[in-house]
């Protein structure tokens, strides 16, 4: 009996106690959130919500766009905008804070800026920005906004733009219109932007539709970020580059306008992200590891040369091309194009990855360790090689330019030509010698000789030369 008493006074005894601790602990939340930015048992509880225009520098010189070349603003999690708005009547960047949580003691809560001219010109604009320090956020907005006039004439077509920072999403352009009342005259919704670069590492960067369609030059770079355009065309003179290690980015249709022959007019860095593009006109520089790359039509070559950064287990899409394609550190990674419009070029060097092109009119040279690859052509020579893959290969044409050439040394070969096609067949084993004990014809021929003559009179008579190596089981048919 005794004991139980002892233990049910222990328990109240315990009760009591958590129950003092918890109202110590209520107690001092509740004084750090009326008493902020004080330090209460090491640590302080900081608030803000501030809303205010900059138009001047910290040296007191008005903020004129159309007198600055360059606006650079630097931050960490903050959000960037580059808008029109009808609140600002004048050039200025404005700063919204809406940060609220706790903060260690020692942690630097102070919301900072700076703003100033780099050079004695007064023609590049810093922006620096000191965001608040702490670990429990229960909002942490702050926001940083290059504000254009609705009814300002100057859309910063003369100033470039570049933005650097590590989390905050990126904006360019509004993304509504200012405003549907007819009533309100010289409201200008769009801004001319002629260059800008963004630099982030997990932060999104959105393109907005309000914003005019042609640049100089773009560059944007992301980590793990994503990219969306909502303007329907990307115009640039001189060159744009997207780069990311993981990021997705969704673009529309960009265009190369500027001078001819240029090899690296646009750059697409893939690594191990995920590109969806409709449209490319333009010569494409590719980086891409283990990322995705889609593409609905491509006017202009692709190029991926990097011999550092080489594919490993990428996957190419690209419906329909009009332009060479030269993948020489392909390795394992997937490519399908759908369509390969007449007079270009094709090189793929890879390993165990598939090559497929629904159609080409084009030379063609793919080299593979066990990928498989399938091509129908309509017109030009072709050379496929492959350790173990499979060929298959359609040859819609009556007569090609001069050799077909495929060779695997323990893959099946399966080749599909027209009924007229002309030319001279022979079948080899992977020691080079003539060998049709695994050859099957599936059409009509008087007399199976190897080398095989098709709607030709001899070896010297015009036609093709077609030579099918492999040690494995071949299969010629008509289309």
């Amino acid at each position: 009996m005794a004991d139980n008493k002892v233990k049910k006074g222990f328990a109240t005894y315990l009760l009591v106690l958590l129950l003092i601790i918890v109202a110590a602990f209520l107690i001092v939340i509740v004084v750090m959130l009326f008493s902020p930015f004080q330090n209460i048992l090491g640590f302080q509880y900081l608030t803000y919500n501030d809303y205010f225009y900059v138009g001047n520098t910290a040296t007191s010189d008005v903020i004129n766009f159309a007198d600055i070349e360059e606006i650079n603003i630097t931050c960490e999690n903050a959000q960037v905008k580059v808008e029109r708005s009808m609140e600002a009547s004048n050039d200025s960047i404005r700063f919204e804070n809406y940060c609220k949580g706790f903060a260690h003691a020692g942690d630097n809560t102070a919301f900072n800026y700076d703003i100033y001219f780099a050079n004695e010109e007064k023609t590049i604009l810093n922006v620096e920005v000191e965001e608040p320090e702490g670990f429990l956020f229960f909002d942490n907005r702050v926001i940083v906004s290059v504000i254009v006039p609705a009814d300002s004439t100057y859309s910063l077509e003369d100033t470039a733009i570049n933005i650097s920072n590590t989390s905050g999403t990126v904006t360019i352009g509004n993304q509504t219109r200012l405003t549907d009342d007819e009533s309100v005259s010289g409201i200008r919704n769009t801004l001319d932007l002629n260059s800008f670069s963004v630099r982030t590492i997990s932060g999104n960067v959105i393109l907005y539709s309000f914003i005019d369609s042609t640049f100089d030059d773009v560059y944007v770079r992301t980590e793990s970020g994503s990219v969306t355009m909502h303007i329907d065309d990307y115009n640039v003179n001189d060159k744009i580059e997207f780069h990311t290690t993981s990021g997705n980015f969704n673009l529309n249709n960009i265009n190369y306008e500027g001078e001819e022959n240029v090899q690296e007019n646009i750059v697409f860095n893939v690594g191990n992200g995920n590109f969806y593009v409709d449209s490319v006109s333009g010569n494409v520089s590719l980086g891409i590891e283990s990322g995705y790359l889609s593409i609905d039509n491509l006017n202009g070559n692709l190029t991926a040369i990097d011999s550092v950064r080489q594919m490993d287990t990428a996957q190419i899409y690209i419906d329909n091309m009009d332009g060479d394609l030269n993948l020489p550190f392909a390795n394992a990674s997937s490519i399908t194009i759908g369509t390969l419009n007449q007079g270009n070029l094709v090189f793929i060097s890879g390993t165990s990855g598939n090559v497929n092109i629904g159609q080409m009119d084009g030379y063609a040279d793919i080299e593979t360790t066990s990928g498989n690859v399938s091509v129908t052509n309509l017109s030009d020579d072709m050379e496929i090689t492959t350790t173990s893959g499979n060929i298959e290969v359609s040859y819609d044409s009556d007569v090609t330019n001069s050799v077909l050439n495929f060779k695997s040394d323990t893959g099946r070969i399966d080749v599909r030509i027209r009924s007229g096609f002309k030319c001279v067949a022979e079948f080899l084993n992977s020691s080079g010698e003539r060998d049709n004990s695994r050859v099957d014809i599936q059409f009509y021929i008087p007399d199976f000789t190897n080398p095989l003559l098709i709607n030709v009179n001899s070896e010297q008579d015009e036609g093709s030369l077609m030579y099918i190596t492999t040690d494995s089981d071949v299969t010629l048919s008509l289309i």
